[in-house]
């Protein structure tokens, strides 16, 4: 499976956007469940603008 070519911004878009798992996110980001926690905390991540994946082909 091909990951996206920005995964942070990705999965800060994701959380946002979306009402996908944890777990779901972080698989398709290729990231750490607990990483994708601390994006939803606010703790990693804050600074980075969420890139939506549809438009870019990703999804």
């Amino acid at each position: 499976m091909n990951l996206p070519l920005m995964p942070k911004a990705t999965a800060v878009w994701l959380v946002e956007n979306t009402s996908l798992t944890f777990q779901q996110i972080a698989d398709f980001c290729g990231m750490h469940t607990l990483e994708i926690q601390a994006i939803a905390d606010g703790d990693v991540a804050s600074h980075i603008m969420g890139l939506n994946p549809v438009p870019n082909g990703q999804l």
